[in-house]
Formats: structure tokens, sequence, C-alpha cells
């Protein structure tokens, strides 16, 4: 990982000869008393891989619309958003999509505002970011984890 030329945090690699999809991407930083992140896991590649809550900015969508309309639709929860923690740029090869992107993420702290109120994608896990960074799918989000219960 290094720092690009916007100061931004960069992880992975920007070929020369690769044709990049921008991607503008919101994520929450959501932590509890035992200094545990929030995190939904889905199988990639046949391995169960980690996710901070969120996605792909929406057209017209704001980072911060984008955060509360994905953790809706992924955990069945309302959030309380805080701060933007950081940014970065993310270097990544999609397979559904077959394509390659460069994600600029934006990463928020938050805290779940009440509790479940409907069906959800997936199951909400709390794990330690310091043990488990390896298994986050995207550097970017092990990187802003752990920083946040440093």
């Amino acid at each position: 990982m290094a720092a690009g030329s916007s100061g931004l945090r960069v992880f992975g690699e920007q070929s020369t000869n690769v044709n990049y999809r921008d991607r503008p991407a919101a994520y929450a930083v959501i932590t509890n008393s035992a200094n545990q992140v929030a995190v939904v896991e889905a199988c990639f590649r046949d391995h169960r891989q980690l996710w901070l809550p969120g996605g792909g900015i929406e057209a017209g969508e704001s980072p911060m619309e984008t955060i509360e309309s994905e953790i809706r639709e992924e955990l069945g929860r309302e959030v309380s958003l805080q701060e933007e923690l950081a940014q970065s740029i993310q270097f990544f090869y999609a397979d559904d999509d077959q394509c390659w992107y460069k994600m600029h993420a934006h990463f928020y702290a938050a805290d779940f505002a009440g509790p479940q109120l409907e069906a959800s994608e997936f199951e909400l896990l709390w794990v330690a970011p310091i043990a488990c960074g390896s298994r986050f799918f995207h550097q970017s989000h092990a990187w802003a984890a752990q920083g946040c219960v440093e």
C-alpha cells in the first residue's frame, strides 16, 4: 500500500495496460465495546471473505446516502453516521463483472440506530479486525477497520 499523488492511501497494483472503471463507494466502520467491527461475509472464489457494510455509490447519491441504503439492504438496520474517517483507492478485478475497477472508497464512523427492522441479505458478524485482516476482500477495508480500533 502506498500514498498516491492525491494523498489517498492506494491498495492493489495499477497496471498501465489495463482499462479501469471508476467505482465510487462508501462504507461504514461500526465498532462495539469489545473493539470488534461490524462486517458482512460472502463467498468469493470458494472462500468466505469479509466486507465492511456499504457499497457502490449510485448516480446522484452521496456517500452517506449510499451507506444508509446499503446497510438497510444488507443488514436490515438503520444507521447513525458520524464523521468521515478516511478515503482510499483500491484497484481490483471483479469476477462477476469481468472487469477491473479503480474504487475510490469513503469510510465513515457509524453506529446502528436501533434493532434490526427487516429481513437482510447478510448476517451481521462482529470481528476483531487485527486478527482477521487477511479475510477482507479489499485491503482498504482491513486498513480502515484496523485504524478505528487501534
